[in-house]
């Protein structure tokens, strides 16, 4: 991942800045094309016990997630656990061993972009309605969808990511259910 011709290197992002922690990402290096295989951005995925999966989703971990192959919870680890969801991926995760994911290309991508993958259809949320990946808040779908009047607004009062201040976009901290702004 660290030598010059990886083609990928972990940034850190912005695009979650209403987090408590900063957040990273993996960016493009090199011009990608549809169909490579990004040999050097890797992961490990290690079964979980429900236990243990219950403990990390209290600091709502996104390296949590649901292997088919190995029909349980995994912990995701290496850099692949940087390549961010994105309701409209760049890549897609393929196995390169019985333990081990890395990333194919399912369309170009340009230096300088960032490099996603889907996580699922409700990774977050029924239908993915808290996700705030680029695609989401461009549809002005998932986590960034506007609430129709106050009654709908009341729904869903302490359920969704985000609120709207002045024209603002707020992104409410799930753990203390209260509004900072995003950037």
């Amino acid at each position: 991942m660290y030598l010059p011709n990886a083609g990928c290197e972990i940034a850190e992002t912005p695009r979650y800045s209403g987090s408590d922690k900063r957040e990273a990402c993996i960016i493009a290096t090199k011009k990608w094309q549809v169909g490579d295989e990004i040999k050097y951005c890797t992961g490990v995925l290690v079964p979980i016990t429900s236990e243990e999966e219950r403990a990390l989703e209290g600091g709502r971990d996104f390296s949590i997630m649901w292997s088919t192959r190995k029909d349980c919870m995994c912990l995701l680890l290496g850099p692949a656990r940087f390549v961010n969801h994105d309701c409209n991926p760049n890549t897609h995760f393929i196995a390169t061993g019985q333990n081990t994911i890395s990333f194919k290309l399912l369309r170009d991508v340009a230096v300088g972009e960032e490099l996603t993958a889907h996580y699922g259809e409700n990774y977050f949320g029924q239908g993915n309605e808290e996700c705030l990946c680029v695609t989401c808040e461009q549809k002005q779908t998932g986590g960034f969808k506007k609430v129709r009047d106050e009654a709908e607004e009341e729904a869903y009062e302490g359920l969704r990511p985000f609120v709207y201040n002045d024209g603002r976009l707020v992104r409410r901290s799930m753990r203390r259910n209260k509004a900072i702004q995003c950037t």
